[in-house]
């Protein structure tokens, strides 16, 4: 009987200290664009300034305008990179036949 006591109550300990040591953070698949700083070390973006968890992921891109397919962690301002691909920076120019500057 004492056997099945203390069995039950280190089982029930075990799964108290499993779920305590599991994170509260939450993450989020995302695509976040940005420019990488001078370091590698975090991206910035339109309205955030993200940490990066991997910077040799960046390796090369500094100072470049990236899209980052990441996961997420909006508590800490932190991502974690799993693809990179340079932003689309050219400039497209557009003319209208009927402006004055065509015409005679």
């Amino acid at each position: 009987m004492k056997r099945h006591i203390l069995s039950v109550l280190a089982i029930t300990l075990l799964l108290a200290a499993t779920g305590a040591a599991q994170s509260n953070t939450k993450t989020v698949k995302a695509v976040v664009s940005g420019k990488v700083s001078a370091d590698g070390k975090t991206l910035v973006g339109d309205h955030n300034t993200w940490s990066v968890n991997n910077p040799s992921s960046l390796a090369g891109l500094e100072g470049h305008l990236v899209k980052v397919k990441c996961r997420l962690y909006a508590a800490t301002s932190e991502i974690f990179v799993r693809a990179v691909k340079l932003a689309d920076t050219r400039i497209q120019y557009a003319a209208n036949k009927d402006d004055s500057a065509f015409r005679r």
